[in-house]
């Protein structure tokens, strides 16, 4: 029979870790199809190889080792700014250019914080959309525009 202290342990492992860890191993298993490549010359799996081994490590680390303290419930403001960031980026790249794409993002992402200061993010947004579109196009030769279609 199990202790009270361990009964609650195990009571706290959330069984998302080890659907986590599935998925996981079925990401690690499906990018062993990709091609690891050379030491000289990466193939494609290698990053998703080592994304999957680290999502299945982690998750299974979290299962095995219970919180002791209980999660904060999530908040959905910053949840929907994140994913609604990610979408505009996916939707405005290729129609409206690189950096007002960036800028209209970090701003999108930003309004999931409790506290803003909007004029002060906006100004780092711009510096930050400069600074990947120089690296991209002159520094990695990715033909993007900066404003506008191409």
């Amino acid at each position: 029979m199990l202790d009270p202290e361990t009964r609650n342990a195990a009571a706290r492992r959330n069984p998302v870790w080890l659907i986590l860890a599935f998925a996981g191993s079925v990401a690690f298993w499906l990018a062993l199809d990709f091609g690891i490549g050379t030491a000289a010359n990466i193939g494609s799996g290698i990053f998703p190889l080592a994304f999957a081994a680290i999502i299945v490590v982690i998750s299974l680390r979290s299962y095995a080792v219970p919180v002791e303290e209980e999660a904060e419930p999530w908040a959905l403001r910053p949840l929907v700014a994140v994913a609604g960031a990610v979408l505009l980026f996916i939707l405005l790249v290729e129609q409206v250019g690189l950096f007002p794409t960036i800028v209209v993002s970090m701003l999108v992402a930003y309004a999931g914080q409790v506290e803003r200061n909007y004029w002060a993010f906006l100004l780092f947004a711009a510096a930050f959309a400069a600074a990947v579109w120089l690296i991209f196009v002159y520094a990695l030769s990715v033909p993007l525009q900066f404003i506008g279609t191409s």
